[in-house]
């Protein structure tokens, strides 16, 4: 069992009779369907009755003493949430004014190719090409970091793996998604405009 906590690893756990380990405190374990304060002010009682020397300690649930001991880890992944969120955010409005820049800077040279007979969707779709095969690049580097930086990750897990594949087959196709939308925007507002416009605009 995992007796000390959920990301140590599982030990043998050995049950004795407490005459034959003696401890100098226990934990009495109760199962009911009542509430806790009910079922603590009966077992005050119970206790009371075998030996009024007893004591007992702030009663609490397993669902309690389990989160407890997990709340150090909860708020890790909160926080790692909250940065990976704010990541994404900050990536797609950095990815969407790069996007809206160099389809700008290529107004000209769309304008040109509209001229020549290319069909909006021609357009649009050429510099969508181009944002996925960069946005390609960058995801390759970046799962190799990702894949260089996940053994940091694993002291932080438990029963989930630093390398687990969801993750890693997620994570590029929302990027991709946000790439294909933070070029297709501009891309699409570029396309409709006349080519005799776009020529002259410089």
């Amino acid at each position: 069992v995992r007796g000390r906590a959920l990301d140590s690893p599982a030990e043998p756990e050995l049950y004795a009779p407490l005459g034959q380990t003696p401890w100098p405190g226990t934990t009495l374990m109760v199962r009911s369907r009542l509430p806790m304060e009910s079922v603590a002010a009966a077992v005050k009682a119970e206790m009371a009755q075998l030996d009024s020397q007893l004591s007992m300690r702030k009663p609490t649930t397993l669902e309690a003493n389990l989160e407890r001991s997990v709340a150090d880890r909860n708020f890790q992944r909160v926080l790692l949430l909250a940065f990976a969120v704010s990541a994404v955010a900050l990536a797609s409005l950095g990815i969407y004014g790069l996007m809206a820049y160099s389809v700008a800077q290529r107004r000209r040279e769309l304008g040109i190719r509209l001229a020549l007979g290319a069909m909006p969707a021609d357009v649009v779709r050429l510099v969508m090409k181009q944002a996925l095969r960069m946005c390609a690049v960058g995801l390759g580097v970046g799962l190799l970091l990702a894949l260089a930086m996940s053994q940091v990750l694993e002291g932080m897990l438990y029963d989930v793996s630093a390398t687990d594949p969801l993750t890693f087959l997620a994570v590029p196709v929302l990027l991709l998604t946000v790439v294909a939308l933070a070029s297709w925007l501009p891309a699409r507002r570029a396309s409709k405009v006349s080519p005799g416009v776009a020529m002259s605009a410089d």
